[in-house]
């Protein structure tokens, strides 16, 4: 069983939240390498892909 689903079972909605936001803040790490690596290269799926993805992880307030 992975550790999401140990946690979730447990039903500690703490260690819920504190996984939930490690999971957001490596998604616009990785997005952010990506946008990066897309720039660097001019590889067009890396920026497409990246682009698509960044108004679901940076969502406006």
């Amino acid at each position: 069983m992975t550790t999401a689903k140990c946690v979730v079972k447990a039903g500690d909605t703490d260690e819920v939240a504190a996984l939930t936001a490690r999971a957001v803040f490596y998604a616009r790490c990785g997005a952010l390498e990506d946008l990066a690596y897309a720039v660097e290269t001019g590889l067009e799926a890396y920026l497409t892909k990246t682009l698509a993805a960044l108004p679901w992880l940076y969502p406006a307030r």
